[in-house]
């Protein structure tokens, strides 16, 4: 398991630190982890399933069509 800093995040999914805590607020994107008193990181495979289902939502889409 590995751990992601909010730049990592960033490039990984192609949003800024503004969506990501708004995606956070609103139950979207997956939280953060505490990792010392004042940092935090993401589990690289929650980020990586959040990004699958962003593809899976576009391939549905398709389908629909």
């Amino acid at each position: 398991m590995q751990l992601l800093k909010l730049p990592e995040v960033c490039r990984k999914v192609g949003l800024t630190k503004a969506p990501i805590y708004a995606g956070i607020k609103a139950g979207k994107f997956p939280a953060p982890v505490s990792i010392g008193e004042r940092a935090v990181a993401w589990v690289e495979s929650e980020v990586d399933g959040w990004i699958a289902d962003r593809i899976a939502e576009r391939d549905a889409g398709r389908a629909a069509q």
